[in-house]
């Protein structure tokens, strides 16, 4: 299944996560705010729990480049943080790659 992107307040996004073992999984989640190119504030939840949880992603101007600062809060539990904030990490780890 394709990843969906409306990306205005009010519209929506669904993405698409195939781990390398196991079965696919999806995050979906409404934009709450959009500022073009300062922040993208969205819910987010996980198709397989029942926990809506908050994004929010700011960008700012840095050395002539852009710094992207990503707070995702609102969890039940510090242990749903974690894995998280592990995943959040492997994400940026790839991008970094990528450069």
């Amino acid at each position: 299944m394709p990843n969906e992107v409306d990306l205005k307040v009010g519209g929506g996004f669904k993405y698409h996560m195939q781990p390398p073992e196991g079965d696919a999984f999806y995050a979906h989640g409404i934009y709450k705010e959009i500022i073009p190119n300062k922040l993208i504030k969205s819910t987010w939840l996980w198709s397989h729990l029942d926990q809506e949880t908050l994004l929010t992603i700011t960008f700012k101007e840095s050395d002539g480049g852009t710094e992207l600062i990503l707070i995702h809060e609102l969890f039940l539990d510090e242990a749903q943080r974690d894995l998280h904030y592990d995943g959040w990490q492997k994400c940026f780890d790839r991008i970094e790659n990528l450069f």
